[in-house]
C-alpha cells in the first residue's frame, strides 16, 4: 500500500526511479527507489 495517499497499486501499475542512479553506483533496491 502506497503510504501517502493510502491506495493499493499492483507491481505492474508502478513506476520507479533510483534515488542514486546507477551510474553513481545506485542498487534497484527498495531503499534507493522513489515512486514516480
Amino acid at each position: 500500500m502506497n503510504t501517502k495517499c493510502k491506495r493499493h497499486f499492483d507491481f505492474d501499475e508502478m513506476h520507479a526511479n533510483h534515488i542514486t542512479p546507477w551510474h553513481a553506483g545506485g542498487n534497484t533496491v527498495l531503499e534507493n527507489l522513489q515512486g514516480l
